[in-house]
């Protein structure tokens, strides 16, 4: 047996690597598997570099749409855009030595010179928009779960955009990012 069959056997769900529209769509599947199977529990265990927001932003509006109550757990990092995905789970926890880091949102333009000059800075115009947009929506997502002002969401991510700002466990408990510190080892696959 697979050890990832295992732990969805166990109703739980890994994300563990750099998030894009593959990792989503997988983690998609094994929810709405999951969540039509029973109204049992299922747990994400995160442990992620971040990557792709606009993919972490449709997870993160289909786990509240899911019967079963998610909680995510933080086991090693939760950075940039998995911190939106922790956000929407019902319940956030995260291990002692969990690390987080939010910043501010980027945006890649690709610009071709087949393209005439117009129409590369409609690109970028247009990119830039949609950035602003996701920026906005992941500021609103952190505040309405952290219970901090979009002000003080957007220093976080300022302090975030700096090399050094990570946050620990007790810090993000401390901010609002997560609920509890998990502390017994046995909680994590023993069914509730």
């Amino acid at each position: 047996m697979d050890v990832l069959d295992g732990l969805q056997g166990q109703r739980i769900i890994t994300l563990t690597s750099d998030i894009n529209q593959r990792q989503v769509d997988d983690l998609c599947r094994r929810l709405l598997e999951l969540g039509l199977e029973s109204a049992e529990e299922i747990r994400i265990l995160i442990d992620s570099d971040g990557g792709d927001v606009r993919p972490a932003l449709s997870i993160s509006d289909l786990i509240p749409c899911i019967k079963a109550p998610v909680t995510g757990i933080v086991i090693g990092r939760c950075f940039s855009a998995a911190n939106l995905i922790l956000q929407a789970c019902g319940l956030r926890m995260a291990l002692k030595h969990a690390v987080f880091v939010l910043h501010h949102t980027s945006t890649t333009v690709k610009f071709s010179h087949h393209f005439s000059r117009e129409k590369n800075l409609a690109l970028f115009e247009r990119s830039f928009l949609e950035g602003e947009d996701i920026q906005r929506k992941s500021e609103r997502l952190i505040a309405s779960r952290s219970s901090k002002s979009i002000e003080e969401v957007r220093k976080l991510m300022h302090d975030g955009d700096e090399l050094d700002a990570r946050m620990h466990a007790a810090e993000a408990k401390e901010f609002g990012l997560i609920d509890q510190i998990l502390e017994d080892k046995g909680w994590l696959f023993v069914k509730k």
